[in-house]
């Protein structure tokens, strides 16, 4: 990808920690595009660079996020499935790399910059996590399958801390590992977000897990609660999980003996 975009700068990212996340609102209206504003306002207060990749159709939404100093990529403008590929690309292309990768609505992300950092000062590749506080204000249904899920995640596939809850840093290697995601093989969902991390510790780079305490926005908690539509992408998502642990361990047998061997060496 070429450092230049149309309609964007070019950036200098060098020596910079860069946040990336991906959006898409329907509109201006949308319920939740307030506390993806509250998140770029976070970033801008905390002086640290932020690339959006957003696939939301009014242009206005675009403007309002720029507005607050974030980068915007249009992810349809880019050609590729998956938005987090394009956006990882184009910091990389500016010089960047290191990247925290998280979802607009973690508000408080930027927040904790200063920890996110010293972990990639040791580690490839981060997986942010919550604190047991922070879990407990998630919808029901989200706490119980995301706490299933990051349980088997860890047991059988290694990976640190809380695995679901979706931030993710890297550095330079873990950044190319994301770029690399094979989204023809795995698919443009939560995927990319645990294979740059198994395909690490399968290759020998040092991961880690850092836990922060990402209040859920109580605005989401209440939408979601009791709400059988989110109850059902709840389970789906579980089950995309369990289905990712028997595919991985039948495509690479030799996974579940060397994470048995990383969790010795933590003990």
């Amino acid at each position: 990808m070429s450092a230049k975009i149309e309609g964007v700068d070019t950036q200098d990212f060098e020596d910079r920690t860069v946040g990336l996340v991906t959006s898409y609102y329907p509109d201006l209206d949308a319920t939740r595009l307030p506390i993806a504003l509250d998140t770029l306002k976070n970033y801008r207060d905390a002086d640290i660079p932020i690339v959006m990749v957003d696939a939301s159709p009014e242009a206005e939404v675009r403007a309002r996020f720029r507005e607050l100093g974030a980068i915007v990529l249009h992810a349809p403008d880019l050609g590729l499935a998956t938005s987090a590929i394009a956006g990882a690309e184009f910091i990389r292309a500016n010089g960047g790399d290191r990247i925290i990768k998280h979802e607009p609505e973690k508000t408080l992300i930027p927040k904790f910059a200063d920890v996110i950092n010293e972990a990639l000062d040791v580690n490839e590749a981060v997986v942010i996590g919550r604190t047991p506080e922070a879990i407990a204000t998630l919808p029901t249904t989200q706490r119980e399958t995301e706490a299933i899920g990051g349980r088997l995640m860890a047991e059988h596939l290694g990976i640190p801390a809380d695995s679901l809850s979706g931030g993710r840093a890297f550095a330079r290697t873990g950044t190319d590992e994301l770029i690399n995601y094979d989204h023809g093989k795995w698919g443009d969902n939560w995927m990319h977000l645990h294979i740059p991390i198994i395909d690490s510790i399968r290759k020998g780079h040092k991961v880690g897990g850092v836990r922060v305490p990402l209040i859920h926005p109580e605005q989401m908690t209440q939408e979601e609660e009791g709400d059988p539509s989110f109850d059902n992408k709840r389970a789906m998502q579980l089950q995309l999980h369990t289905d990712l642990i028997n595919r991985y361990l039948k495509e690479n047998p030799s996974y579940k003996e060397l994470v048995e061997q990383v969790k010795k060496k933590a003990q």
